[in-house]
């Protein structure tokens, strides 16, 4: 074995270990059967409004092992709410919480993960997907747990990925502040974010 390989190999070992420290967060069952390598939780200060954040990525996968870096990850949470609070008060909509201490675990598979029907038959059923069309990602509310949150995520390209983000990110808002309440379509409504957040980018 070269010595590259066996540095390659000791710094998976040693990342997953250090992952692995930290406990593993709430899957819905269409992930349940899988192992993922968890970072610690971080909290995201988004100009006073907090998310406790986890990363998760699919245990072993080189593929998606570089994808989403947290740093990354939290910039954009605070680059996305900026744009969305702008946009709610533009439209004269309030950005305050209805449901407190709202966190979100994002959970990082291969895009051919994603392309399964038979494993994701249920979010495909409920989007009304296509078979000419694949997921990418979807945010769920996990509302069999309280509190918590999940978006899954595929990894794409680099502005493919921001993209992705930003457009889970607003489902999450629109669950944390109730939106729906004053908006009617959800989906147009992500849309409309993500659109404006990869134009400010």
């Amino acid at each position: 074995m070269s010595f590259s390989r066996l540095a390659l190999l000791l710094v998976i070992s040693l990342r997953a270990s250090a992952a692995f420290a930290y406990p593993q967060a709430y899957r819905t069952p269409e992930l349940d059967d899988l192992a993922f390598d968890s970072e610690s939780p971080t909290v995201v200060d988004a100009d006073g409004r907090r998310i406790t954040i986890q990363m998760s990525r699919l245990h072993a996968d080189l593929q998606v092992w570089n994808s989403y870096p947290k740093d990354e990850v939290t910039g954009e949470i605070v680059a996305h709410w900026r744009i969305l609070r702008a946009y709610l008060s533009r439209a004269g909509i309030s950005d305050q919480d209805c449901r407190m201490d709202y966190n979100l675990n994002l959970f990082v598979v291969p895009a051919s993960m994603l392309m399964s029907r038979a494993r994701f038959q249920s979010i495909y059923t409920a989007n009304h997907i296509p078979d000419s069309q694949h997921l990418l990602g979807y945010y769920d509310p996990t509302l069999a747990v309280d509190r918590n949150s999940m978006i899954v995520l595929s990894d794409t390209t680099p502005a493919g990925n921001r993209s992705l983000l930003a457009h889970e990110l607003t489902h999450y808002w629109w669950d944390r502040l109730c939106l729906a309440g004053f908006l009617s379509d959800g989906e147009k409504f992500a849309q409309k974010i993500e659109a404006s957040f990869v134009a400010s980018h």
